[in-house]
């Protein structure tokens, strides 16, 4: 269990090594130190660490066979840190260098400001101020929403310039395994695992639930029910008068809406039957699902097809 504090940095943490540009190199620095015990200092330490933040940097990007270097604007550089800046170019003279090959020289051209860091390394403490930001996922990477700033080519200056009317708001990208979030970051609960919860916190709910479901079942067994009679009743032997049949269209026939009616039925009474459990009681969270989730077999989506099967009857 971790436990939460007011901030997970020290106060001498400069903002743009937690912004965006600055994420690639917190997170390959906290693989290897205690950040919660990290300082920050604007001149040289003992065993300091220097973290440069860089005005214009590219990265290498392939397209239909052509690669070329694209803009990402400022960006956080910790020299021989983990994988950081290893696909990073800067522009020097007519070229581009990568950022760990480039000269001493000419990567002080591009630093707009830099810090030197004191930590000890993880291998060596144990963080006792571990901290989770609900906002950030498992490598620190901030999952809200985040500007992404618009460039636009000056012919006259020959530089790629900051266009703010072509900024834009995006979100991060979320695997289909993870957590939703919302604009903020945080995580949007599961409506599924909520309703467990509350099942389980206050029984009489659940009672409700099942007997909600179970007047639902009785309603469109009725409706279904009624369909089938009113069906069956355009069979006259004598007169030789059957339903309709679609006139060689089967699915606008009224036995076939029918059908497919009592198909569904069928599938959303077995989907509740399997909401019990081997000793007979109710799994809230197949309930949850059941009754609010967009399953194919749940009660949304089944009573929807049946209405409308049973409205295409004439």
């Amino acid at each position: 269990m971790y436990r939460y504090i007011k901030a997970s940095y020290d106060s001498s943490m400069p903002n743009w090594l937690k912004s965006k540009a600055g994420t690639d190199a917190l997170n390959d620095l906290k693989y290897q130190y205690a950040m919660s015990e990290a300082q920050f200092f604007d001149t040289p330490q003992e065993n300091s660490i220097p973290i440069h933040l860089l005005d214009e940097v590219y990265e290498e990007v392939t397209r239909w066979g052509d690669t070329y270097k694209n803009p990402v604007g400022q960006y956080v550089y910790a020299p021989g840190i983990g994988y950081n800046g290893n696909n990073k170019f800067l522009q020097s003279g007519n070229g581009y260098r990568r950022l760990g090959t480039i000269a001493k020289s000419k990567l002080n051209d591009h630093i707009i400001d830099t810090v030197y860091m004191v930590a000890p390394l993880r291998k060596d403490t144990r963080e006792t101020r571990d901290y989770i930001d609900p906002r950030r996922d498992s490598r620190g990477n901030y999952m809200g929403q985040y500007k992404r700033e618009g460039r636009k080519y000056n012919r006259e200056t020959g530089e790629w310039e900051h266009d703010p009317e072509s900024d834009t708001w995006e979100m991060a990208s979320v695997g289909w395994a993870d957590a939703k979030r919302d604009k903020s970051g945080y995580a949007i609960p599961d409506p599924e695992e909520l309703y467990r919860r509350l099942y389980a916190r206050f029984p009489d709910r659940l009672k409700s639930r099942v007997n909600e479901a179970k007047a639902i079942l009785d309603e469109y067994y009725d409706k279904v029910s009624a369909a089938k009679d009113m069906v069956l009743s355009g069979y006259d032997i004598r007169k030789g008068r059957t339903p309709s049949l679609g006139y060689g269209d089967v699915s606008k026939s009224d036995l076939y809406q029918l059908h497919k009616a009592i198909e569904y039925y069928g599938l959303m009474y077995k989907s509740f039957e399997n909401c019990m459990t081997d000793e007979g009681s109710i799994d809230p969270q197949k309930l949850a699902s059941y009754m609010k989730g967009d399953h194919y077999s749940g009660i949304p989506q089944c009573t929807k097809y049946i209405d409308s099967y049973l409205s295409k009857i004439r």
